[in-house]
């Protein structure tokens, strides 16, 4: 469709078993897509919706993406997570958007010459940007500084990626995502969940497998937006 890279994101949509990670490395594989699992102990997943991807686990999976020809985008929160991703060969890396202050973090990984790319979501008024040239900004829409789980508008895009490198999208649907790759971005994070149930709160707005296989296979046609979405949402003062 573009040139734009493709970020699959399982969220919080493990339900607790990990084997599920085999299924989004199979589909990520199809699609044609990144993938990004989240390193989350289960000490600091407790109280939250986020099912932490453990960090025994880990080289497991990292191996069966590289098999796979899958690349992996590794978010991190903590020394530990940084630490079992470079150990894993993980060359790229992400910060969310309750992370994007976290700046010790962010330089340190930035510093660590295993680490190509590093992500990190934020906006245009309350993130610290760390200039390096691995630094990949994506644009998470919020309001007063919290992101919307679902994101209830569309972003107006223009300028947009005059700033940012991409877009961190948690919006219904495609339309979005398909705005965004003809507008400029150079990376999109979307969110997917498999087949099975989930009760978590990324599983309200995640594409489906077969969603997700449909979009990526698409061809180039012209954007517009659904009639029936909320106004755009401008991220500007």
């Amino acid at each position: 469709m573009s040139d734009c890279q493709l970020i699959m994101d399982p969220g919080s949509i493990y339900n607790e078993d990990n084997r599920y990670a085999q299924e989004f490395i199979a589909l990520a594989k199809e699609a044609g897509v990144w993938l990004k699992p989240q390193l989350l102990p289960a000490s600091e997943a407790e109280g939250t919706p986020n099912l932490p991807f453990d960090f025994e686990s880990a080289p497991w999976m990292f191996e069966l993406a590289r098999e796979e020809g899958v690349t992996l985008v590794g978010s991190v929160w903590n020394e530990e997570g940084l630490r079992t991703l470079r150990a894993c060969g993980v060359e790229n890396i992400k910060f969310s958007f309750s992370q994007r202050k976290n700046l010790d973090l962010i330089h340190e990984a930035c510093n660590e010459p295993a680490f190509k790319r590093v992500f990190v979501s934020g906006d245009l008024f309350d993130t610290p940007w760390v200039e390096n040239p691995k630094i990949i900004r994506l644009y998470c829409p919020s309001v007063g500084g919290v992101p919307l789980y679902p994101q209830p508008f569309l972003v107006d895009m223009d300028g947009l990626f005059d700033t940012f490198d991409g877009l961190s999208d948690h919006s219904l649907g495609w339309s979005q995502t398909r705005q965004a790759m003809h507008r400029g971005a150079r990376y999109v994070e979307f969110h997917a969940r498999l087949e099975h149930k989930s009760a978590t709160a990324d599983a309200l707005f995640a594409r489906s497998p077969q969603s997700v296989l449909d979009f990526c296979r698409e061809t180039d046609e012209p954007v517009e937006w659904p009639p029936d979405y909320l106004p755009l949402w401008r991220p500007r003062a």
